[in-house]
């Protein structure tokens, strides 16, 4: 067999190599991949295509003999992807690939399938969905506005691609990539990346940008165009990543290197539980261990049953039935999906992110998943709660006195406001709401329960509120409980 190996490894001069010239290696790399992979995108089917092409990263320097068709290196990895005739010749490939020790892994280049529900008729009117209020965050908007809270994110679609001139998000675009067809003109022809993009809008103010990353012909992508465009996201500083898709008894482990690094460089990559209606550990990326998976919920509040896949990888809960937003052509519809719940939730990081940019990947994932409520009768294998934007980070969830004259407050948030010195106030008011006595302490990050010894001190009424120092601000509303 006659090998043929495209090399995209530059030679290196002893000078350092400008960041341009690193940016023009990975996209060669990209464009090498998809000169490969995405001829076949259009003729894939979870059902009735199967791959010859495998993904396969070293753990050093190798010059393993592929005997392949075709062989991609990685311009600064160890990383391949490698072609062969055919699906048997593949497979033999990757059994020996398998027994080699130096391998990390070596996985068939899948296809991934978009399943959504487009579920109502196209318009001309602009609107937002009901998630939007819903999810609380017109409430968290506002207050970013007000205390001048607006600093500048990029969410990296990673999708279809977007209608690149919709005048619903238009200002909000940045520069994206088309992976595919190798060029900055990620133009969305099938619309479920415009629509996916739109809810980002809707999520977010002004200063929260959009950038469309094309890695789906059509509904039909492969794991390593997926991968090159997760990688390309990264690459280009973007500070949250929307994977609003998912593949059905997939594993990657390309894709799990890429959110490892991700969640090194503090990105979150947020991605769609899946339309299955099963357990969403069989599904890629939602079973990945560093991403925020999000299942969907209905407007009543009560899991999408009929599509949401569900699981302990799941997360959060996010709207995603009869959602509204934008479509192909400059126009709005409605779709359904845990697809449209994901940008939800990549919408309530960037609002945290607005809020405070220097939060670490840790702070930020621990706030997020923190700001849910819990429906009647919730079912928490779709995730811990649904999605419940609190604009200042803290609740007071109970407030018990015992005989003793001794308050017992629960508290809820976290500290994720730069700027701010948050301190629990507790007070006891007269019959004529004059205030008898106070007490405060300090908040703390791990500390939910604090203690108050009231001595002999009464009151007709004890109130408790969370309390910035720094702006003389009141951070929750007051709990208020009659002694």
């Amino acid at each position: 067999m006659k090998l043929r190996i495209i090399s995209v490894v530059l030679i290196l001069a002893l000078l350092p190599v400008p960041a341009a010239a690193d940016e023009d290696a990975l996209l060669t790399f990209f464009d090498a991949v998809s000169s490969v992979a995405g001829g076949e995108i259009s003729l894939m089917s979870v059902q009735d295509t199967q791959s010859a092409r495998l993904m396969v990263e070293f753990s050093c320097e190798t010059d393993y003999p592929f005997n392949a068709q075709t062989v991609i290196k990685h311009p600064f990895e160890n990383y391949y992807v490698v072609q062969y005739s055919s699906y048997d010749e593949a497979l033999a490939a990757q059994a020996a690939l398998l027994s080699d020790s130096r391998v990390n892994y070596a996985e068939f280049d899948e296809p991934v399938t978009l399943d959504y529900t487009l579920s109502g008729e196209i318009s001309s009117v602009s609107d937002i969905s009901w998630g939007v209020e819903y999810t609380n965050a017109v409430s968290y908007m506002r207050f970013l506005s007000d205390n001048g809270r607006d600093n500048s994110v990029v969410v990296a679609v990673v999708d279809t691609g977007a209608d690149m001139d919709h005048p619903y998000y238009l200002s909000r675009l940045v520069s994206g990539y088309d992976i595919i067809n190798g060029d900055n003109t990620p133009d969305d022809t099938y619309g479920h990346g415009t629509h996916v993009a739109g809810i980002v809008r809707q999520m977010t103010n002004s200063n929260t940008k959009i950038m469309p990353i094309k890695t789906f012909n059509g509904r039909e992508a492969s794991l390593a165009i997926i991968a090159n465009g997760l990688e390309y996201a990264i690459e280009k500083g973007a500070d949250i990543v929307n994977m609003s898709f998912g593949g059905s008894h997939l594993s990657s482990g390309r894709l799990e290197t890429l959110v490892g690094r991700a969640k090194r460089n503090n990105i979150p990559v947020v991605a769609a539980a899946g339309n299955y209606a099963t357990n969403a550990a069989d599904t890629c990326p939602a079973h990945i261990g560093n991403c925020i998976t999000v299942t969907a919920h209905t407007q009543s509040g009560t899991p999408c049953y009929s599509f949401s896949n569900y699981g302990t990888v799941c997360d959060i809960s996010a709207p995603g039935e009869q959602i509204y937003s934008s479509y192909l052509n400059g126009q709005y519809t409605y779709m359904s999906g845990t697809s449209m719940a994901t940008p939800f939730v990549s919408g309530a990081c960037a609002l945290l992110l607005s809020n405070s940019p220097d939060l670490s990947f840790q702070t930020l994932t621990t706030a997020l998943l923190d700001m849910y409520a819990l429906p009647d009768d919730w079912d928490t294998n779709y995730g811990a709660g649904v999605l419940s934007l609190r604009p200042y980070d803290w609740s007071i969830e109970s407030l018990e006195l015992s005989s003793s004259n001794r308050a017992t407050v629960t508290v809820r948030g976290n500290l994720v406001c730069d700027g701010y010195e948050p301190t629990l106030f507790v007070a006891l008011y007269d019959d004529d709401g004059i205030m008898t006595y106070f007490k405060t302490a300090e908040l703390t990050q791990d500390k939910k329960k604090y203690y108050f010894s009231l001595g002999d001190v009464k009151g007709s009424e004890i109130k408790a509120f969370v309390w910035d120092i720094s702006s003389a601000s009141i951070l929750t509303e007051p709990y208020i409980k009659s002694t």
